[in-house]
C-alpha cells in the first residue's frame, strides 16, 4: 500500500476508488461502494457490474500467496485485467474515513 501528502492530514496511506466513487464522496452524495480485497479497491455497483468483479475471487493478497504458482498467476492475471479497466483515483485514508462516516 502507498503513502500520500495529504495537505489536510499529513503523511498517510492511500485508497484506490473508482471514479464515481471519488466524485460522490467529494460532492457528499449517496453512493453504495463495494471493496475488492485482493486490490484494496472500492468501486460503485456501476462499475462492480460494468467490470464484472462478482467473477473475481473474495481473497486478499495474503491469501494469493498460499496458492501455487499457476492458481496464483492466473487468478493474478485475471485480477489485473481488471483493475487496468477502471479510472481509479487515490485518496487518502483519513480524508476517504471522514467522508464516509458524513454519508
Amino acid at each position: 500500500m502507498g503513502a500520500i501528502n495529504c495537505k489536510k492530514h499529513g503523511r498517510q496511506l492511500i485508497i484506490e476508488v473508482c471514479e464515481h466513487a471519488y466524485e460522490a464522496l467529494h460532492s457528499r452524495q449517496k453512493l453504495d461502494l463495494l471493496k475488492i480485497p485482493i486490490l484494496n479497491l472500492r468501486v460503485c455497483t456501476s462499475c462492480y457490474d460494468q467490470f464484472r468483479f462478482q467473477a473475481v475471487p473474495d481473497i486478499t493478497i495474503e491469501d494469493l500467496l498460499e496458492l501455487d504458482d499457476e492458481e496464483a498467476d492466473r487468478i493474478g492475471d485475471f485480477v489485473h485485467g481488471k483493475y487496468d479497466q477502471v479510472n481509479r483515483k487515490v485518496m487518502c485514508v483519513a480524508c476517504y474515513n471522514e467522508l464516509k462516516e458524513k454519508h
